[in-house]
């Protein structure tokens, strides 16, 4: 009876101390953004780069007042065919728009899906998308970096 009880005891311990990929995402996850939640930054820039084989601004800084996209700067010389101003603030994301994108994001449509987190404040610095294994060109990443409060 002990010796089955102990028996037990080690399945029970072996099979919930493992974890799977996606378990330990969703803990990286929750971590980073109850450490940006924590910090209350509701003012900053951070820089947002694209890193793709597409086409379109891939570079600029968004301004972030009371966590609503306030302005983006970026060189006007790099928007590509028939892109406006409104069109690069409509795509930049607040942090938290980037927390909701990666929440929403359906992991099961693409080959791979990664996130990096900035170790100090919890934002994600990178989100590198894979759609399918083995062709070329159709890996999208998504960069913050330089992210300044500004209050």
């Amino acid at each position: 009876m002990i010796r089955s009880t102990f028996f037990l005891l080690v399945l029970l311990v072996s099979f919930s101390s493992c974890d799977t990929d996606d378990e330990v995402a969703i803990s990286d996850f929750e971590i980073a953004k109850s450490k940006w939640k924590n910090l209350q930054f509701k003012d900053y820039t951070i820089q947002e780069n694209t890193s793709c084989f597409c086409g379109g601004l891939l570079e600029w800084t968004t301004k972030v007042i009371n966590n609503e996209k306030d302005t983006v700067y970026f060189d006007d010389s790099k928007l590509y065919k028939g892109q406006t101003y409104q069109m690069v603030l409509d795509g930049a994301k607040t942090i938290d728009e980037a927390f909701d994108f990666i929440e929403q994001f359906d992991v099961t449509t693409v080959y791979s899906f990664e996130v990096v987190y900035d170790e100090q404040f919890g934002f994600p610095k990178s989100i590198f998308i894979d759609d399918v294994e083995n062709m070329a060109d159709d890996e999208i990443a998504y960069l913050c970096s330089n992210f300044t409060p500004t209050k």
